[in-house]
């Protein structure tokens, strides 16, 4: 039966080992982060697209509904006139009618046309804030991948220093603390 020992060198180099690691994962989680911030935003580009070709679609929809509104219009106006005319009614009362009858249906194929340039106006705002909202997502992703690459270098320096002073490490030949180097130059 063998007996597993582990030196002090043995626990550094499991730390530095760790340490890399560590450090390898959340190097590539950054990459991850940024990749997600990208994806989010073309998801978001997209559907403003979608919502661009609806906003597109909403005016000639408002155009058709006010041109079938005039179109009953006239029809009603039509009406009117044969109606009047088969009974021998006619005169200012009927004028009045169709004066109203115009009036009222012009009304209703205007309010057409703005409820849909209104629609189309709402939707393409809808898809300005879909962009936005993609772009801020990218830029959220670009702020977390910068964040993942300073705590992966982070975890790599804490490795390295871990249980070891820099004398330990890279020897006595170290200035003193507080050497300032310019006082030197200064002097």
């Amino acid at each position: 039966m063998s007996k597993f020992a582990i030196t002090k060198e043995g626990t550094e180099t499991l730390d530095l080992a760790g340490g890399l690691l560590k450090f390898g994962s959340t190097f590539l989680g950054a990459r991850q982060f940024a990749a997600a911030g990208r994806s989010a935003q073309a998801i978001a580009e997209s559907e403003a697209g979608q919502f661009d070709i609806i906003a597109g679609q909403q005016v000639p929809v408002a155009q058709r509904k006010a041109e079938d509104i005039r179109r009953t219009k006239r029809l009603l106006q039509s009406r009117l006139r044969a109606r009047a005319a088969a009974s021998g009614t006619g005169g200012p009362g009927i004028e009045t009618l169709e004066a109203e009858l115009e009036g009222e249906g012009e009304y209703r194929a205007l309010l057409a046309l703005f409820e849909g340039e209104e629609r189309a106006a709402n939707i393409r705002f809808g898809a300005k804030v879909r962009r936005f909202a993609g772009e801020r997502a990218r830029i959220a992703g670009t702020l977390r991948a910068r964040a993942a690459r300073t705590a992966a270098f982070g975890t790599l320096l804490a490795g390295f220093g871990k249980n070891a002073t820099l004398a330990e490490k890279y020897g006595p030949d170290l200035p003193p603390p507080g050497f300032d180097p310019l006082a030197r130059r200064l002097a």
